[in-house]
């Protein structure tokens, strides 16, 4: 079994696909009001788990989930591992470096604890794509999973090379040089240019929060923790329909923004509610697009409005 957030990426149950672990071995958290993984929760889990003899593969936290930015209580969740001896992953992809700012970085507490780690440089340090890493507490176990025989190309009288040789623990045998692009800007301008990053875009999203809560129009679904909010727009004239209508409605909003080239932001779905959801990743976004945001989503609604045909439906829009 493996236990996972329920706000987890997608990907989780895929590598459980791939594995043969199979999905339905994939155990989901509940979670606490603030969407992050429920400690109490997890401790009852895991017990269950041992009174019916099913073996744990891995406990998996975010920091953050995809879909509101929720970090998960890292060092609650890290003590019940060490107690119950159980593998700790963590999928900092989006949020891990959050740790690089001194104003932000109390969000990922507790993530040197974790047995791995997942990391991709291509989100939150604006490397190029693919730029991903996965750290070990322990670097010998980076080799567990690769030790097959290929006499023509790992070299047992040379062992020092199996540090350079990514051959011995990735699952391709070859692979670009992903990492010189970090490696480049790390030299030229330090670590402090990945935690100017992380500040400015995470301030940037809680400038467009303010703005969402000051309109009458639009309703913020979460405080936002990092740079992603979720947002959901709201008119007299569109609460007055269903909770399905409603939905449908900003699927074919979001549809009408993109398709119109003006921008380009996706859609979520909490508490069976389709929102408007966006990811702060430029640096240079100002308060004036933000504010073009929202007065061109209210523009596309005005003209979805006179042609919305809204009859019953079956809402078939699953939590994400």
């Amino acid at each position: 079994m493996i236990l996972v957030s329920s706000d987890a990426h997608y990907s989780v149950t895929r590598s459980a696909g791939i594995l043969g672990i199979g999905a339905d071995n994939i155990i989901k958290v509940p979670l606490d009001e603030r969407r992050k993984m429920n400690p109490a929760a997890l401790q009852q889990l895991i017990l269950t788990c041992q009174a019916e003899n099913k073996t744990i593969i891995a406990v998996v936290a975010c920091a953050c989930a995809t879909p509101i930015g929720a970090f998960d209580p890292l060092n609650e969740i890290a003590d019940l591992c060490e107690q119950h001896d159980l593998w700790l992953h963590v999928d900092a992809a989006h949020g891990g470096p959050t740790c690089f700012s001194k104003q932000h970085q109390h969000l990922t507490a507790g993530l040197h604890r974790a047995d791995s780690v997942v990391f991709d440089a291509h989100k939150m340090m604006f490397m190029p794509a693919l730029s991903a890493f996965l750290f070990y507490k322990n670097k010998a176990y980076q080799f567990s999973a690769f030790q097959q025989q290929a006499a023509y190309l790992f070299d047992p009288s040379a062992p020092e090379i199996a540090e350079y040789d990514i051959g011995l623990r990735t699952i391709e045998c070859t692979k670009r040089a992903n990492s010189y692009a970090l490696w480049g800007i790390w030299s030229l301008f330090g670590k402090n240019l990945f935690a100017d990053l992380v500040d400015i875009t995470f301030a940037t999203t809680r400038t467009f929060y303010d703005l969402l809560q000051q309109a009458s129009d639009f309703t913020p679904l979460h405080e936002p923790e990092c740079n992603i909010v979720v947002f959901r727009y709201q008119s007299d004239w569109l609460n007055a329909l269903s909770r399905e209508q409603q939905n449908l409605f900003h699927f074919k909003l979001r549809r009408q923004l993109i398709e119109s080239g003006e921008f380009y932001i996706v859609h979520s779905v909490i508490n069976e509610q389709a929102a408007f959801r966006i990811t702060v990743m430029n640096p240079l976004t100002t308060e004036v697009q933000l504010n073009q945001l929202l007065n061109t989503i209210r523009h596309r609604a005005d003209e979805l409005q006179k042609t919305f045909d809204a009859p019953p439906l079956v809402d078939h829009c699953e939590q994400t």
